[in-house]
């Protein structure tokens, strides 16, 4: 029987015409698609009326089969991108087969035409789409020329030689050969650093995550073609009204715009603010407005690249701006306790609204107005509420109580009569917005918080009772969908390696973007849970360093989630260390040196050995580690987190010996004590605790930040210890009375790292500012300022002896500087994906892809 099908398919196949056949082939290798995307895919092109009549062929022999959508209008039906085309299962493999037995002849025989005319790989095809076209023509491809060139070597020298052909005789031909070699060669593993790729027609290749150093692109026709995008760690996600873009804002103060259709870059602005926390679309889609750091509002104009207006009155960090509907009121909160009112007309301050006690962290506006004309807001802070105002009369409405930790996300049901809330605690609870009474409360992300909260809305274009679902993106790095009506969680979507920070629903509700901490994005198809499009980025931040003992060798971790140890008076890279699966936040060596342990964001800290290199042991937390530490003696090991606590760890065994609880959420950093069994924690609500390590006991709370402390440090004799903020200054502390001696002021943004000098008497820090500071302590004063960076700085430290100190940076150098004179001596840096690729007269990419290829090292020479 399945002879006589395939008989009678290859009969209909050989009565097929040129264009019909390459329809087939594309319907095969796409699994389905419109006659829209059809015609933008079939090359040559043809007209509408052939395409139209070639499908109306195939479908009356009933070798293709037409998919309208429920919501489709008979009259506009004839439309190319109305009706979907597909293949019965056992045409679509028999065309298949066809097509790889027509591949393979082709690069056997040196005569290109169908790879020429046909992806076998669409780099921007749907996720699931391209893995399928991996496994299923590309892996089989493969395995048949392998075996016919005798092996990889052979068939690697074969591709190339076509390549070379098509560069002599055919440059810039339009088609697919180029892209098909290069996927090819790429799932062959084969190296394609050094390259010539130069004029060639390169469509639909796949260069994620591939080191192309020295690759010679000049000249070349990249359309379609998907590069490794520079993404730092997101902290917020927002789809543009119409659907086609999604805005993401990082904590480098980098926002950028995306295509959904393919996931490129159109618009990036950099250097605009730090640590953006949240963005909205104006209605228009024309502009962004964001919140951050810095203590204002500012609104990005898209389409000219410029900042058109700037919003001041806050007095600390804002956290986080909503929209009304109409697009009248902008909403704004942050970490100075108030909400500010803006009429978006006169981007003036119409009312500021005061009642939480604590941070105000998220924001959401009443899906529409009320009747009257009348606003109301949701709001949440660190005081665990949520409150509901009346905007005109600034009055709390009502104050949701029962979440007994703070609350990380809000967001209104689309007809306004719910509101739903996640906290620290772990829940997700449902409220109704009238009473102000709980409805249920839920704990889905095993045992971890939910970050972030979006209602898919009500649309047109979604089958009957969508809509009230909810979506929530957590710390155990999942997206839960729920039934509202339930509460059950019917779809639990999995892929993310990192904490899930934000998550929108387009307006139609038919795509879900969600953003983690590990650079990445994923699209997802909101009713089926399948991930359409994954954006992974490289970030070559380097996040800390430190030197070793002896003071010859330095260690620091990369944005590559690698360890690399230096030899300070060369420059070289001695070791690479791999292991960790997420980003490397922190580094220390042990007293003796023989040891090195890194914490990171895959919930790990690891122990290597030195010496060797190799991997000792992993210490598992609940959450992403952010500062590890050593006892003076080796024996002990602390690590914090996000988990609100510090865990003192057994070095020898890997036993957890004892946790430290804090009420706070995030500890962003530990510090032993040189002489004592004492532990300092730097906490997020900008007090610094002294802990005794054998009872766990408070010894000390040093009270002064305004904002969370994100570095300290012990001087050698551990009678002082200094602590720098997001306040912007550097306090030095007597830790017999728990007094603030000394308040340094001098930088403009967060100061993330400080060291003592070995003697005592100096002090660097480091900052957002991309400024380096020395400090007299017997003074009290400013010293100097090392000039060199041109990024936000991570890490600071003084060598050993005195002599030196390192800094670390967002844009990937290491530099060492001599402490006496304050000049730079060497700046150690690690090669980019793309470091020397010539793109030079390069078309097929926007400006802001060529702006990424050249942040992560490319050329124009």
């Amino acid at each position: 029987m399945f002879k006589d099908i395939r008989g009678l398919l290859t009969q209909q196949f050989n009565r097929l015409s040129s264009l019909e056949r390459q329809v087939m082939y594309w319907l095969a290798i796409n699994r389905g698609l419109t006659a829209a995307q059809l015609q933008a895919d079939l090359m040559p092109s043809v007209s509408q009326v052939a395409l139209r009549d070639a499908l109306v062929s195939l479908d009356r022999r009933s070798l293709i089969e037409k998919i309208k959508p429920p919501s489709a209008k008979p009259t506009a039906l004839w439309k190319l991108d109305c009706i979907s085309y597909t293949q019965q299962p056992v045409v679509m493999e028999y065309v298949t087969e066809q097509l790889i037995e027509q591949a393979c002849q082709e690069v056997e025989q040196a005569q290109i035409v169908y790879l020429r005319s046909h992806a076998l790989l669409k780099a921007q095809a749907k996720d699931y789409v391209r893995d399928a076209q991996i496994r299923i023509i590309v892996q089989p491809i493969l395995a048949r020329l392998l075996d016919v060139q005798g092996g990889s070597e052979n068939l690697k020298n074969l591709l190339l030689q076509l390549l070379k052909v098509q560069q002599l005789q055919a440059r810039l031909q339009p088609g697919y050969f180029a892209g098909n070699v290069i996927n090819l060669l790429r799932q062959m593993g084969v190296d394609l650093t050094h390259m010539d790729f130069s004029n060639l027609t390169i469509w639909q290749a796949d260069f994620r995550m591939v080191n192309l150093h020295g690759t010679n692109f000049s000249h070349a026709d990249l359309s379609h073609s998907i590069f490794t995008q520079s993404i730092s760690d997101i902290l917020c996600v927002a789809f543009s009204p119409d659907g086609k873009h999604i805005a993401t804002s990082h904590d480098s103060g980098e926002v950028d715009v995306w295509r959904v259709e393919d996931g490129q870059q159109t618009a990036t602005f950099r250097g605009i603010a730090s640590w953006i926390n949240s963005l909205v679309f104006s209605p228009d889609g024309e502009t962004l407005i964001i919140s951050n750091a810095d203590r204002i509002v500012k609104l990005l104009h898209i389409p000219s690249g410029r900042v058109r207006g700037e919003l001041h009155g806050h007095t600390g960090a804002v956290l986080s701006v909503a929209l009304s509907a109409d697009g009248r009121l902008l909403a704004s909160s942050g970490e100075d306790l108030t909400i500010k009112i803006w009429d978006m007309q006169t981007l003036k301050c119409l009312k500021t609204l005061e009642g939480h006690q604590g941070w105000v962290s998220a924001l959401t506006f009443y899906p529409s107005p009320h009747q009257d004309g009348s606003y109301r807001l949701a709001s949440t802070g660190s005081d665990c509420t949520i409150r509901l105002w009346d905007v005109p009369s600034g009055q709390t409405l009502h104050i949701f109580e029962g979440h007994t930790q703070g609350v990380l996300a809000v967001a209104f049901s689309p007809d306004g009569r719910q509101i739903a809330s996640s906290s620290v605690d772990h829940t997700i609870r449902f409220w109704d917005a009238h009473t102000g009474q709980v409805i249920a409360a839920w704990q889905g992300h095993n045992h971890a918080a939910a970050w972030t909260l979006a209602f898919s809305p009500v649309s047109d274009s979604l089958p009957s009772g969508i809509g009230q679902t909810l979506a929530s993106g957590g710390e155990d790095q999942t997206i839960k969908l729920w039934n509202v009506e339930t509460g059950q969680c019917h779809r639990t979507l999995l892929g993310h390696t990192a904490v899930v920070q934000s998550l929108a629903f387009s307006p139609d509700g038919l795509v879900l973007v969600s953003a983690a901490l590990n650079q990445s994005i994923r699209l997802w198809d909101a009713q089926t849970g399948q991930c359409i499009k994954t954006l992974q980025g490289y970030s070559k931040m380097v996040f800390c360093v430190v030197f070793h003992p002896d003071g010859r060798r330095l260690a620091s971790c990369h944005g590559d989630k690698a360890l690399r140890l230096w030899d300070v008076q060369t420059g070289d890279c001695l070791s690479c260390l791999q292991g960790h699966t997420d980003r490397i936040s922190s580094v220390a060596f042990s007293p003796d040196g023989r040891l090195l342990a890194s914490g990171s964001f895959d919930q790990t800290v690891c122990l290597w050995d030195v010496q060797s290199g190799k991997f000792l042991r992993a210490f598992r937390t609940h959450s992403w580690v952010s500062s590890v530490a050593f006892s003076a003696d080796g024996s002990l090991l602390a690590s914090s987190g996000i988990d609100r606590v510090v865990r003192l760890w057994d070095v020898r065994t890997g036993r957890c010996l004892r946790v430290i609880e804090l009420e706070v959420n995030w500890i962003p950093a530990v510090a032993f004590s040189p002489i004592e069994q004492c532990l300092a924690s730097g906490n997020e609500d900008g007090t610094v605790k002294l802990w005794d390590v054998s009872n766990s006991q408070c010894l000390l709370t040093l009270e002064g930040h305004t904002r969370q402390a994100q570095a300290i440090a012990f001087d050698p004799a551990a009678r002082r210890l200094a602590s720098g903020s997001d306040d912007c200054t550097v306090k030095l502390w007597d830790l017999q009375t728990g007094q603030c001696l000394q308040t340094l002021q001098g930088h403009t943004r967060p100061v993330v790292s400080i060291s003592f000098h070995p003697q005592g008497k100096l002090l660097v820090s480091g900052g957002f500012d991309s400024s380096l500071k020395l400090w007299d302590l017997e003074q009290g004063i400013h010293i100097s300022t090392l000039q060199g960076h041109t990024s936000p700085i991570r890490s600071v430290a003084f060598d050993p002896e005195g002599r030196w100190i390192v800094s670390s940076s967002e844009n990937g150098t290491i530099r060492l500087w001599d402490s006496g004179i304050g000049e730079c001596f060497r700046v150690l840096t690690v090669d980019r994906p793309y470091e020397g690729m010539n793109i030079l007269g390069v078309t097929g990419l926007t400006d802001a892809q060529k702006e990424t290829l050249r942040e992560l090292g490319a050329i124009e020479s």
